[in-house]
């Protein structure tokens, strides 16, 4: 296999020295760029100028990027601004990743129930305004990835194909795909306020309120390489599309179609769930159906528990709540969904029941715990936590006591304490 060739990214600015006598983009010019051994090995955008990468950022520095393309007199080096969030439409900044974008071109983490296109931004020309870049990955996050729904995950491959069929269609001539080897990556506090704004699936940890920021876990990370929690699916998506982006195809031609890159009855398994509650009946629901969700909101008694932490567009966000125990989630759409590399796991059907007293409760048993009918299945939860359900679902509420309310809480406890662990979810 040959050696891969290489191209520095580091902020411009910054000093590798304590006493500051020699910065980190001066020691990789005089080190590796300029040294004849090692010159070699540098990749290069255009042919005859090995590339340097520049943050996107505040840390950005012109005068340094000037300096740099300078290069001691020898204006041999070609660099490039790269970032992720701050790509947008007709930016020539480079994406190491880019997110997937609504009809409005606000970005997204919604993959699932959502009829609209990925359209990640590509990097275009300056000069000419020709696709030049574009970039593709396991997941991503839009503020912090182990938060609810700041990321959209693996989804068994969903997010790469909805990324990849951008990156087949805009042919651009350099692909950006993020990451391998990279299964941690900083902590900090929180960016929102809210009671669920901690790391998923750690609602009793010390540390819980430090949270992961660039990659969270086996399902909630940009990571394409095989782990043994999460098998080696994404990577064969990623090899799949990968080589169907070198062969010039996309998912309409007949041989790639069956292609691991293109197939989606093995990555539709999941279904998003929306929460409703009824102040005047002190009611709530759930349900898998955006219709019905849209005609109840319509009639005006049940209003949409949005979720706090910015990301879906399927769900409403608001950031400003405090609470967000009962707000929307995910959960596998059918049963038949493999759990082969949880090792233990099962799925279990979650029934929307009603009450003689016309309330709403959710429950994995079939007869509703006695003292309801049920109404239909929301989806499957996980009896374990891990891999790609890290939630807690609990339905909070006493089943013996026939004029009680019910709700749900998601991670935490409700808030009279207690409830029934339904399962897991995402």
């Amino acid at each position: 296999m040959p050696t891969p060739a290489i191209a520095a990214w580091c902020l411009s600015p910054v000093s590798s020295y304590p006493d500051g006598h020699q910065t980190t983009w001066q020691w990789l010019l005089d080190h590796v760029y300029n040294n004849a051994t090692r010159a070699p090995l540098l990749w290069s955008r255009h042919a005859g100028k090995p590339t340097f990468f520049l943050p996107a950022t505040s840390a950005y520095n012109a005068t340094v990027d000037a300096m740099i393309r300078h290069n001691g007199g020898r204006q041999n080096i070609d660099t490039v601004k790269m970032w992720a969030l701050s790509v947008g439409k007709g930016s020539s900044t480079w994406g190491f990743f880019a997110p997937c974008t609504k009809a409005d071109g606000a970005f997204t983490t919604s993959m699932v129930g959502t009829g609209e296109p990925c359209n990640q931004f590509p990097a275009v020309n300056a000069t000419d305004g020709s696709v030049e870049e574009i970039s593709a990955s396991g997941g991503y996050m839009l503020s912090q990835c182990s938060l609810p729904f700041a990321s959209p995950g693996h989804l068994r491959g969903l997010t790469l194909q909805r990324l990849f069929a951008q990156v087949l269609h805009a042919g651009a001539p350099h692909l950006f795909v993020s990451s391998f080897n990279e299964h941690i990556g900083g902590r900090q506090a929180p960016a929102y306020s809210s009671e669920i704004a901690f790391n998923m699936g750690l609602p009793t940890d010390s540390q819980r309120a430090s949270v992961w920021v660039d990659t969270y876990g086996v399902e909630f990370s940009r990571d394409l390489e095989p782990t043994v929690e999460g098998g080696t699916r994404i990577w064969e998506v990623a090899s799949s599309c990968v080589q169907l982006y070198k062969a010039r195809l996309t998912c309409a031609d007949a041989a790639a179609a069956r292609s691991a890159c293109c197939t989606t009855d093995d990555k539709a398994v999941f279904a998003n769930a929306w929460s409703l509650a009824n102040d005047n009946a002190s009611d709530a629901l759930v349900t898998n159906s955006e219709a019905e969700k849209n005609a109840l909101v319509a009639a005006g008694t049940w209003k949409e528990v949005c979720n706090p932490i910015g990301g879906p567009s399927v769900f409403c966000v608001n950031g400003s709540m405090k609470g967000g125990r009962n707000g929307p989630f995910m959960l596998y759409g059918t049963s038949a969904a493999s759990m082969g590399t949880l090792p233990g796991a099962r799925l279990l059907p979650l029934y929307r029941c009603i009450t003689s007293a016309t309330k709403h409760l959710l429950s994995i048993r079939e007869d509703c715990e006695g003292v309801a009918k049920a109404k239909g299945i929301v989806g499957y939860v996980s009896n374990m936590r891990g891999w790609e359900t890290l939630r807690a679902l609990r339905r909070c509420g006493d089943v013996q006591s026939p004029k009680a309310n019910f709700s749900h809480a998601l991670d935490l406890e409700c808030h009279e304490g207690g409830g029934s662990l339904l399962g897991y979810v995402r």
